[in-house]
């Protein structure tokens, strides 16, 4: 890193925490600097890549591409920088160079950093081409819900020489409803649209006067976010059904389970050219599996790797449209629901 980089890295750089977690191989645990909602500094714990080959962090003019890794319920980010490390040395059979996985230590750090890894990036990092905000499991339901309600940054309209961002979202076990409307019929769970189900009653601090404002505005703003959306086939987990765990992030009226919550949400609110549908056959609720499948590591990896905008199409089997096009037709729904309220095989409209 030259003089210059070390210089403007300082500013990010937090206070060294005592802690006793579990190392990572290739990664070394560091200190970033984010502000709490008092805006006082705090310090955020961080995996990041360090190569085994060198010992050394890569020169951060040569890099192009960062891959944040938002952990799951056990926050065990060890595991999940293992996992993520893992899947980009079968992407490129080499020693990784930059892999950010964060480590919360409860509930309330999922806030603080929220949207707080990507400032001066391209000043650290001239070359960068593109970042991956990735989860699997409650780590994609906190990347999904960071591209609803993320503040708008510098990076997501780049010009010729910018960073695109895109939302990786794997598995999640709900989505951020964007109305009030529900596929399946709340009764009297009278809770059923509070964040982080719904975008009512919304009290926390982080970008409060955009989520309580105009919902056309919060969707409109989500629209021009790039959203990879993937989602083993073998994944129906979360079928509760019991109305207050609705506020411990299993929603009943988005559908019985996983499948059918991220069927639904594609049906009600359509990915765009800008998104991707990924399936992965022979996979379930496996952050591993799912990084290191063809889809993953296009997504995560290769996907606007040297900022030209290209992308592979999406994966997984598909039906034909018989229809007259468009996006889930009902003689598309009715053809290929495999179980109640879930279709696995949703027409895709790119080539």
């Amino acid at each position: 890193m030259s003089l210059l980089a070390l210089v403007r890295a300082q500013q990010y750089e937090g206070d060294p925490v005592n802690l006793t977690i579990p190392d990572a191989v290739g990664a070394e645990k560091t200190f970033f600097r984010i502000w709490d909602a008092e805006g006082q500094p705090t310090t955020l714990i961080n995996y990041f890549s360090l190569p085994v080959s060198t010992g050394q962090r890569p020169p951060a003019e040569g890099l192009q591409r960062i891959v944040i890794v938002l952990t799951g319920t056990l926050r065990d980010a060890w595991n999940y920088f293992a996992d993520m490390r893992n899947a980009l040395i079968v992407a490129t059979g080499v020693d990784p160079n930059v892999n950010d996985t964060p480590w919360w230590a409860n509930d309330d750090d999922f806030q603080l950093a929220q949207a707080q890894h990507s400032s001066g990036t391209k000043r650290i990092y001239p070359n960068m081409k593109q970042i991956v905000v990735s989860g699997h499991s409650r780590g994609a339901q906190m990347s999904i819900r960071y591209a609803v309600i993320g503040k708008q940054l510098p990076l997501h309209h780049p010009e010729p020489d910018g960073v695109k961002l895109l939302y990786y979202t794997g598995n999640p076990s709900s989505f951020v409803w964007l109305n009030s409307s529900r596929p399946i019929d709340p009764g009297t769970c009278t809770k059923y649209d509070w964040w982080s189900e719904g975008l009512g009653n919304y009290t926390n601090t982080y970008n409060t006067e955009f989520v309580q404002g105009d919902l056309e505005v919060i969707r409109k703003c989500f629209e021009k976010r790039d959203v990879a959306y993937a989602r083993g086939l073998n994944d129906f987990g979360k079928s509760d059904d019991d109305c207050p765990n609705i506020l411990e992030g299993k929603p009943v009226s988005q559908g019985a389970n996983r499948g059918e919550r991220f069927y639904n949400f594609l049906t009600y609110f359509p990915p765009d050219a800008s998104d991707t549908v990924d399936y992965v056959e022979g996979t379930g609720h496996n952050d591993a599996a799912m990084f290191a499948s063809d889809a993953g590591i296009h997504r995560l990896f290769l996907d606007n790797f040297y900022g030209d905008g290209s992308r592979h199409a999406d994966f997984g089997p598909r039906y034909a449209d018989h229809s007259g096009g468009g996006f889930l037709k009902a003689e598309i729904v009715l053809d290929a629901r495999q179980i109640p309220g879930d279709n696995p095989h949703p027409e895709s409209f790119r080539t």
